[in-house]
């Protein structure tokens, strides 16, 4: 929950049903909602440290909780020529009930020597972000 946000609470409807215009049952139903998000698998993502110029890759998945239909759309680190990450959903970026999880594939590859720690921001219709920290390592092995 956020700041401020309330948990979820329960909900009860009594809904009567008649037969010849008389009370036959009172079917009595409960329910609770919640406010959709993603998240993910882990909580950051560590690149292996490779040599220059050899890529360095990391599979992780988003998991949906609750949009019924979701294109998951992504922001990368403002400082990409540092930090060239690349981004690659091998099953697509849609998420909805049928499909509660989605693989995403960072990767990283650099020709010097750099050490970094970023954010990837993965958002929803409303561009409401959800981020993950990442870090990755070249070096002139």
């Amino acid at each position: 929950l956020s700041e401020g946000q309330q948990p979820p609470q329960p909900v009860e409807v009594h809904a009567p049903l008649p037969l010849d215009t008389k009370p036959y049952l009172t079917l009595r139903i409960k329910g609770s909602g919640t406010v959709p998000r993603l998240s993910f698998d882990r909580r950051e993502l560590v690149l292996p440290v490779v040599p220059l110029g050899i890529k360095s890759r990391c599979l992780f998945f988003i998991q949906n909780e609750g949009y019924e239909s979701l294109e998951v759309k992504y922001r990368l680190p403002a400082d990409n020529v540092r930090i060239p990450l690349t981004i690659t959903f091998p099953e697509g970026q849609q998420v909805g009930f049928s499909k509660t999880k989605i693989p995403v594939q960072v990767t990283f590859e650099s020709s010097k020597p750099v050490a970094f720690s970023a954010k990837i921001e993965f958002m929803d219709d409303e561009n409401k972000a959800y981020p993950i920290q990442v870090y990755g390592v070249t070096d002139n092995c």
